[in-house]
């Protein structure tokens, strides 16, 4: 599948990494939310991608950093991201939602890399935990979340937004449960990981998985990632329908 002519007048998804944990290539998995004239909204931001991310100027405008899981491939980035926002002078808040308790986790982590720096910067960190069942709101989007089989808790989240018939859902890691395949249900576009080809494993989808959920709820689009790296993608391609396409790193996606 090619995604081609996207237009900074809509509503696209950049695909900043999309790979497994230590995949140097594709990257660690995490997507940026664009839409105009609204705050760009990041989801995930593992060890790999802060530098991706400034690589290409897309850190500027980011409102809020969404988290699916604690694993150090999906948030251990987001302290060199503060760190630099500091140095160059960030002023508007940023807002961070993640599973119960992450805020104590990020603190954590800060002390760690850099101590000091959340008592030095002169932007407010607004730190919000998932309440599954519940929705948030962030600008003209509403979060919902549902927890799937992960070694930790991991949260798929679901983007509808307020001004648009339009859906997104986010796998995290972890294979389906009842509640997630629920929550994904009528999306517009999947961005899935799928860790490995056959279920070889209790923690993390696969690609057969995704195929048998996509027979059964008909979604529009999926774009598999966090794919294991010692997986040729031919072996991949062989194996999904028309609907379904691997993701690369850069790849803008309209919504």
């Amino acid at each position: 599948m090619s995604i081609k002519n996207c237009k900074e007048s809509q509503v696209n998804i950049i695909v900043i990494g999309c790979g497994e944990a230590f995949d140097s290539i594709m990257g660690n998995s995490a997507y940026l939310l664009r839409q105009p004239y609204q705050k760009s909204v990041l989801f995930d931001c593992g060890y790999q991608i802060p530098e991706r991310l400034w690589r290409y100027d897309r850190d500027k405008d980011i409102g809020a950093v969404f988290f699916s899981h604690l694993h150090a491939d999906h948030f251990f980035g987001i302290i060199p991201l503060i760190a630099r926002y500091w140095e160059d002078g960030r002023t508007d808040p940023l807002f961070l939602y993640g599973p119960n308790g992450f805020k104590n986790k990020i603190i954590e982590l800060a002390n760690l890399g850099y101590p000091g720096l959340l008592e030095k910067i002169d932007f407010e960190l607004i730190f919000k935990d998932y309440l599954d069942g519940n929705a948030l709101r962030y600008e003209n989007i509403i979060i919902k979340t549902a927890i799937t089989k992960h070694s930790i808790i991991n949260h798929a989240i679901r983007i509808d937004f307020m001004d648009k018939e339009k859906s997104i859902a986010i796998s995290g890691d972890g294979r389906h449960t009842d509640q997630s395949k629920k929550l994904i249900c009528k999306v517009n576009l999947l961005l899935q990981e799928a860790y490995t080809i056959e279920d070889e494993m209790h923690t993390h989808s696969s690609v057969k998985e995704i195929m048998e959920i996509n027979r059964e709820l008909s979604l529009d689009k999926i774009g598999l990632a966090h794919i294991s790296r010692k997986i040729d993608a031919s072996q991949v391609k062989k194996l999904i329908d028309e609907r379904t396409f691997l993701l690369e790193p850069n790849m803008t996606i309209p919504v």
